[in-house]
């Protein structure tokens, strides 16, 4: 499995993709959903049916850099992430599938996202390697909010 781009980071643990960029991995662990307000470009999670909240949602993505070395990142994002992954879990073991994920737009309301399932499992010797792989807290203290909605992870 070789990846021709380093995906951006936030603080070393969050995926950010550009418009235009991709990023391939394995989902590994629980899936942590959770509410969001944003005031004075600052995020904070709040409780389920709170006036005008965002859902968020954060899983860890385990991606293989050109080294063939694995490092986990948290993937945050919205509902219609959300709903594209649910929806291909139907079909597929997405902890044992490599997925593609592709960032098209750059604003707010203009940004799409597509997930490919690949057709190529890794080899045994991998999956192995993911199953001990310690993965990141999905834990709102983990990390520094992003400073604009347009900034969030992802």
């Amino acid at each position: 499995m070789k990846f021709d781009k380093d995906p951006k980071t936030d603080g070393g643990k969050f995926i950010k993709l550009k418009d235009g960029e991709t990023v391939m991995g394995i989902l590994r662990g629980d899936v942590k959903d959770f509410y969001v307000l944003w005031d004075n470009k600052i995020s904070t999670q709040v409780p389920e049916g709170t006036a005008k909240a965002k859902f968020r949602f954060r899983v860890n993505l385990v991606i293989m850099d050109a080294e063939g070395n694995l490092e986990p990142k948290l993937l945050e994002q919205g509902p219609t992430l959300y709903k594209i992954l649910k929806e291909l879990s139907a079909d597929y073991e997405l902890e044992k599938t490599v997925i593609k994920i592709k960032r098209s737009g750059s604003g707010m309301n203009d940004t799409e996202y597509s997930v490919i399932p690949l057709p190529k499992p890794p080899s045994e010797k991998t999956m192995k390697s993911f199953e001990i792989l310690d993965l990141l807290s999905l834990e709102n203290d983990d990390h520094v909010a992003p400073s604009t909605p347009e900034d969030a992870p992802f």
